[in-house]
């Protein structure tokens, strides 16, 4: 009956232990995408597995038992016996809603009752928390091609204030092999516009001019932020970014020097590998209504290119791109 009672009591006391923690944290495999609404998880300390010239990638999963405040983490020495890994970056993971639906949704669709889905990653700020609320931590470990392999051993120190201040240290291990990957095949690209209300999330809601020297100098923090990431194909405009011109014939000509500005920018910031071309024809307004090309012309110039359905859409270098129907395009030279 004592064996009974010590046992109930010690089982009690660590339990209310365990609540009294301002937080718990687990670990939780990278691809898994942690909702919002989650409440139950496993602590799965596993070995993350990389080549040399790889980044390996721990999430870890905070739940807040109590409200927290000003919660931040801190890396130490990841190092096995003869190495150290000096790199690493840490940031917590935002969330976004995502209001469109499909009618016909793929067998393997990610859902969310709330709506809302795990995306940026935030590198400047720390993260407060309601009781029962989970927040991703990702830290990100790049492995450079002269690592030594073994296991190396790492620990991340969470720390945070709710009525006290609390901290947590969570170990993990990144086994490294002999091999090396010294440039990956993978092709990654990710549409993006760099139209003056765009790039103004980028300038404190100030809409950038296309051109100056603020919007070359955002395209190259963008770039490096893309490339740091491994995106290495860039969507760019050559009609939009090309200046024309009329000779003394009437005839086009043409001056691709932004079009080489922004590609040598990203060649040198964003590891451009390929270009993906920008497109020609549009739709003319909802997914499955019929394509329009737009045609750069001059002002006085739009009314021979007038049509049910035609209008001018931007000005650039003087001219105006007009929206004209496929139909009316193949019917026209220029």
């Amino acid at each position: 009956m004592k064996k009974v009672l010590y046992f109930l009591l010690l089982f009690i006391t660590c339990r209310a232990s365990a609540q009294e923690e301002s937080f718990v944290v687990y670990q939780v495999d990278p691809l898994v995408k942690v909702l919002k609404e989650r409440n139950y998880f496993r602590d799965q300390t596993d070995t993350i597995r990389v080549a040399r010239g790889e980044t390996a990638t721990i999430q870890l999963v905070i739940r807040a038992n109590k409200d927290i405040n000003r919660l931040s983490a801190d890396v130490g020495d990841i190092s096995d016996r003869s190495f150290s890994l000096q790199q690493h970056e840490i940031r917590w993971v935002g969330y976004v809603k995502v209001g469109r639906k499909y009618k016909s949704p793929s067998k393997d669709i990610l859902r969310s009752a709330s709506g809302y889905f795990p995306d940026p990653l935030f590198d400047d700020t720390t993260m407060s928390m309601h009781q029962g609320e989970v927040e991703p931590l990702w830290i990100s470990v790049p492995v450079p091609l002269n690592a030594a392999p073994g296991v190396y051993k790492g620990t991340v120190t969470i720390s945070g204030r709710g009525r006290r201040r609390a901290a947590l240290k969570k170990v993990f291990y990144i086994r490294v092999y002999p091999v090396s990957v010294p440039q990956t095949s993978l092709w990654v690209t990710n549409w993006m516009s760099f139209a003056p209300g765009n790039l103004a999330y980028m300038n404190n809601g100030k809409p950038v001019e296309t051109f100056s020297p603020l919007y070359w100098n955002l395209l190259g923090k963008f770039a490096a932020i893309a490339g740091s990431h491994g995106q290495n194909i860039y969507r760019i405009y050559p009609v939009w970014l090309t200046r024309y011109m009329f000779n003394s014939k009437g005839q086009y000509q043409f001056d691709f020097s932004n079009f080489d500005k922004e590609v040598e920018l990203f060649e040198k910031e964003g590891k451009l590998k390929r270009i993906e071309g920008g497109h020609l024809a549009w739709r003319s307004g909802k997914w499955a209504d019929p394509y329009f090309v737009e045609v750069p012309v001059k002002e006085k110039k739009s009314t021979d290119l007038s049509s049910p359905g035609a209008s001018n859409a931007i000005e650039s270098n003087g001219f105006h791109f007009v929206k004209l129907p496929l139909s009316d395009a193949r019917a026209k030279r220029f």
